[in-house]
């Protein structure tokens, strides 16, 4: 058990150390008691004694809930080839087809890790701490990452009920049945998925890297001695195009590929954002909250954070780019709107206007107020995720001027 222990936990860099930390503060709180209470004199002042054992409660309660964190983190990461590149290329290597068991150690949980549990659990106990709080602390970081891993080998379904069923573990604790369903039927998702998710990796690990695409790296090359400039890459991943040429105007007019957002994310992870922090905030009593009916707090925060995430879509928009007429310009020759460039502005304000409606519209109706501080700016980020023109359509086919960015007046390439 003890080598299993630091196999695991020892793994990754930082794990053991932090799982070390989380060990020693329940001795390390004691000591500290017994050491100013020793100064003080009061070691045996009744008052000083009740004061210390609800801090003990506490550092206990911190104690174990790290320790699980640490070693639900610990298992997801250990013996998994997605987060170790060198263990998966050795695997690309040899006859492993996703359905023996893993050479470094199984990435599903075993009896060992039953073992840690009741270890914990039972060590909880002793200090009045729920073992529900135990099993939420090691399943979280442990299916978090588990979703990442088949976010990451294409199996976005299921990855996305992990990433939304790991909030329900806290949000539905209260339920007697529910509580220890969800963490059950999330782990069984899991474990019927792994499978595949290991196939995956031996399939595309064996397939032949694939050059950078012949017609744009030619061009780039060609544009490039032309100019009397060095090419430049910026990376050797199989399948991506790393070639840049490195000055303006040049850099603008290269040729650009396509990066799409995959529609599936940009529905799925603003939900899932949403859920995440909903749940989180449900914890905090309602009083504590500024409420809509003493407090214009709700509309202030969704208006000023989808006002943030409105902006930071128009910047990357607006990278290099520039309205083919300037204000003055527009004056001029009353051409107030011109609709070629405009429409980067439309989902943004949409956005905005969707993000206060539906904090109105919430307020009304008496909505919790975990929910009525992050459901409208979950909204505005759905839509500005969503709604076009997409980045890759906007730079081929927008009326606007192509500018300097700042990277090349950086003097640095600009990447494609």
């Amino acid at each position: 058990m003890i080598r299993w222990l630091k196999r695991v936990f020892f793994a990754r860099p930082l794990i053991g150390p932090v799982s070390l930390v989380c060990l020693a503060a329940l001795p390390g709180f004691w000591f500290v008691k017994w050491l100013f209470g020793y100064t003080a004199g009061v070691l045996n002042s009744p008052y000083y004694i009740e004061q210390m054992a609800g801090f003990g409660y506490a550092a206990a309660h911190i104690s174990l809930c790290g320790i699980s964190i640490m070693y639900g983190l610990a298992r997801a990461l250990a013996f998994h080839p997605c987060f170790d590149t060198e263990y998966r290329t050795w695997l690309a290597r040899t006859p492993f087809s996703g359905r023996q068991p893993l050479p470094a150690g199984p990435a599903h949980l075993v009896w060992q890790d039953a073992v840690v549990i009741i270890a914990l659990t039972a060590f909880g106990l002793v200090y009045s701490m729920s073992p529900y709080r135990i099993v939420v602390c090691m399943f979280a970081p442990y299916l978090f990452f588990h979703a990442g891993t088949l976010h990451v080998t294409d199996n976005k379904g299921a990855s996305y009920v992990l990433y939304c069923g790991v909030p329900c573990m806290w949000y539905f604790s209260g339920h007697e049945i529910l509580r220890w369903c969800i963490p059950t039927l999330l782990y069984l998702l899991a474990f019927i998925q792994l499978p595949r998710c290991l196939r995956f990796i031996a399939e595309y690990n064996a397939q032949p890297a694939e050059a950078s695409p012949p017609a744009v790296s030619e061009v780039i090359r060609q544009t490039n001695e032309a100019l009397g400039n060095r090419t430049t890459v910026r990376g050797t991943d199989a399948g991506e195009n790393d070639l840049a040429i490195s000055f303006w105007p040049y850099n603008r007019l290269a040729p650009i590929a396509a990066h799409d957002f995959p529609r599936i994310d940009a529905i799925l992870i603003p939900i899932a954002l949403t859920w995440w922090v909903a749940s989180s905030l449900s914890f905090i009593p309602e009083d504590e909250f500024l409420l809509p009916k003493t407090s214009i707090a709700p509309w202030i925060a969704s208006f000023v954070i989808s006002l943030v995430l409105s902006l930071g879509r128009l910047l990357k928009y607006m990278s290099g780019c520039s309205s083919p007429i300037n204000l003055f310009g527009r004056v001029a020759t009353l051409r107030w709107i011109v609709p070629g460039f405009d429409r980067i502005v439309i989902a943004p304000l949409l956005a905005l206007g969707s993000a206060v409606l539906a904090t109105t519209v919430m307020a009304a109706c008496g909505v919790s107020p975990a929910f009525l501080y992050t459901v409208p700016p979950g909204i505005a980020l759905l839509l500005l995720l969503n709604l076009g023109p997409s980045l890759h359509v906007w730079r081929l086919t927008g009326a606007h001027r192509l500018v300097p960015g700042m990277a090349s007046k950086a003097g640095i390439g600009t990447e494609i």
